[in-house]
């Protein structure tokens, strides 16, 4: 789970630590991926108008659809075809508590490479860049993947997400992690 991509998926071979098969948000979306990008403007118009209400110090806030809530649900749905089409027995997924050092990584980051040697430059984008990038709701679409799982008996694991690297080094270290916490208390 990321910035750029609410969600992406690897099957792994946990005996030979190689990944089989990855899918980022769009091909698990398919057809259904613009509603993503239409999440993300109506997301960034709401931010927009609650400011300029609290600017005029008018606190009645506008609330969000429910599209966010069905992307998450088409996504959990996705991640569960892929599931069963490789048979995977554990899904895993990080830690909510590691999400916003994550992220703020990833900001930091892009950042740096955006900016290289200007530290206020880096600082600078990197708030700019915060109060444009879409926030996902992790933990709604955790729950959802959680509820599939339970329907079809595929075990959830949370575990240490990386903070660096590429998505599918990413996926790779939050199998491994999980692993070795598995021995560790056996």
């Amino acid at each position: 789970m990321g910035l750029e991509q609410p969600v992406t998926i690897a099957i792994v071979d946990i005996e030979t630590n190689k990944v089989i098969t990855y899918r980022n948000t769009k091909q698990l979306l398919g057809e259904d991926y613009g509603l993503l990008r239409r999440r993300r403007t109506e997301k960034q118009k709401l931010s927009h108008q609650n400011h300029k209400a609290r600017k005029r110090f008018n606190f009645q806030q506008e609330g969000e659809s429910n599209l966010g809530e069905y992307i998450d649900r088409l996504i959990a749905k996705a991640i569960l075809t892929v599931a069963q089409e490789y048979q995977v027995s554990t899904i895993f997924v990080p830690r909510l508590t590691d999400m916003r050092s994550i992220t703020e990584a990833e900001i930091q980051l892009r950042a740096e490479k955006r900016i290289p040697e200007y530290k206020e430059g880096q600082k600078k984008y990197a708030q700019d860049y915060r109060v444009q990038v879409y926030q996902w709701s992790y933990g709604r679409l955790i729950e959802n993947i959680k509820l599939i799982c339970e329907k079809v008996g595929i075990v959830l694991v949370e575990a240490k997400q990386a903070k660096q690297g590429t998505l599918t080094e990413k996926a790779l270290q939050l199998v491994k992690s999980a692993n070795e916490k598995n021995l560790k208390k056996k």
